[in-house]
């Protein structure tokens, strides 16, 4: 996984001129306005905000994230429910 950023161009209270990255909220990396910015911020859609694995595993058609060493394997709790679900990535045929 490769993260996408925006540039932002901003003005230090002295007067000199410096960019800023942000994670930019498509697959396209462009230079956008600081107003432009607050909109990124505030939507739901685009790239995974969330860190992506450090290290992952291909075993049986599946990628497994790897925990201080070990594979995650077991389901996993919900954060706002009791649902669980499938720890592992697969490829999508879509």
């Amino acid at each position: 996984m490769i993260p996408t950023y925006d540039t932002i161009q901003n003005k230090s209270s002295n007067g000199k001129i410096f960019d800023t990255l942000i994670l930019s909220s498509d697959e396209i990396p462009e230079r956008i306005a600081p107003e432009q910015s607050v909109a990124t911020v505030l939507s739901s859609g685009g790239q995974n905000r969330m860190a992506h694995p450090e290290k992952l595993v291909y075993k049986k058609g599946r990628l497994y994230n790897v925990v201080n060493g070990k594979l995650v394997t077991k389901k996993q709790k919900g954060i706002l429910s009791n649902k669980k679900w499938n720890p592992w990535y697969f490829r999508s045929d879509d």
